[in-house]
């Protein structure tokens, strides 16, 4: 597949050709490096999916840190077993603010510390969204 470059307003008009309209609530999970070169990176498609569902729209976005749950958990499978006490003992605790995502791309990783971006005060799970641009791992009514 041929490489291209993508610019601000050919996110937008895509936003637009698959029918998303202000006011509405989108999930969004994305590859940043899959869209092609993209001028501006993951900032400027953040900022067409914000124009795009507009000031009364809600995003959510996942913005896991995996890696903040117990190796038992299936998230540690690449170091041996006898290592998970001591990645037990000495990660650092999630903190919502400043503790990163892990495999989510540079898209999630830039939206989580979005001005006004709400995050879920657990590292892998979330329960609801108030505000109009929140960070997920799945949403419950």
């Amino acid at each position: 597949m041929e490489r291209k470059i993508v610019l601000k307003q050919d996110i937008l008009t895509a936003l637009k050709k698959i029918g998303i309209t202000a006011g509405q609530t989108i999930m969004v999970h994305t590859s940043l490096s899959s869209m092609g070169f993209v001028c501006g990176g993951a900032q400027i498609v953040i900022e067409a999916l914000l124009e795009s569902v507009g000031a009364d729209g809600t995003i959510l976005m996942p913005t896991q840190s995996w890696k903040n749950l117990d190796p038992t958990a299936g998230v540690h499978w690449e170091e041996p077993e006898e290592w998970w006490q001591i990645i037990r003992d000495n990660w650092p605790a999630y903190n919502k603010d400043i503790t990163p995502t892990n495999t989510m791309g540079a898209v999630a990783e830039m939206f989580r510390r979005w001005p006004g971006t709400l995050r879920s005060d657990h590292p892998a799970r979330f329960s609801g969204c108030e505000r109009k641009i929140c960070c997920v791992s799945y949403t419950r009514s």
